[in-house]
């Protein structure tokens, strides 16, 4: 924990910071904190060490299996997740700063694009305009009426259309995301640097 006075990291039993004399208070002001990520040593160690960047100490890592229900046939289904425990000491030099900051960078953190789907829509489109133009020159070649298959390449431009609107979309909110994520990433090193201060006191 750190002094009430001067901020100076001490151990949690102190009654008295050893470095300014100030009488502490009997127990630690800490908040609280739980979070969850998925079951991998590498993503646990991501999330301990952005947390502990942000000031947080982990008290505890627990893999749980959490009950999702039966299938039709009879099939029991659990997940597994880690829940990572964590508390801050509310006492700490620069405490109000480092929670502004860690609360801005945590708001980017573990996340991509909320981008939508548009793979499908140009999958369809192409496949009935190749179908269409295809089945338009052999029905010319025979001497068969071919104008039922321009459907077909009218349909394909009709998927086309929101494709091409949804990849445009994507792109405005990818260029978004990162210029929010530049600002998250830079209110991350000011948090750290302030956290290790504090820790140097």
């Amino acid at each position: 924990m750190f002094c009430v006075k001067c901020g100076a990291q001490i151990s949690d039993e102190s009654k008295v910071c050893e470095k300014c004399g100030a009488a502490q208070k009997t127990a630690p002001d800490y908040e609280y904190k739980t979070v969850r990520c998925y079951p991998s040593d590498s993503t646990e160690n991501k999330y301990k060490m952005f947390y502990e960047s942000c000031g947080w100490k982990i008290t505890d890592i627990d893999r749980r299996q959490t009950y999702d229900g039966q299938s039709f046939d009879g099939t029991q289904n659990y997940s597994t997740q880690t829940h990572i425990k964590m508390q801050r000491d509310k006492n700490m030099p620069n405490y109000d700063k480092i929670r502004e900051l860690s609360e801005k960078a945590e708001g980017y953190f573990d996340t991509v694009p909320n981008k939508k789907r548009c793979a499908s829509w140009l999958a369809i489109g192409i496949f009935a305009i190749i179908v269409g133009t295809i089945a338009c020159i052999m029905a010319s070649m025979l001497g068969l009426p071919f104008y039922a298959f321009i459907v077909a390449i009218v349909i394909g431009v009709c998927c086309l259309i929101p494709g091409i609107l949804r990849i445009k979309s994507n792109k405005k909110v990818e260029a978004q995301y990162y210029a929010n994520k530049a600002i998250a990433d830079k209110a991350l090193e000011e948090c750290k640097a302030l956290v290790r201060k504090s820790k140097q006191l």
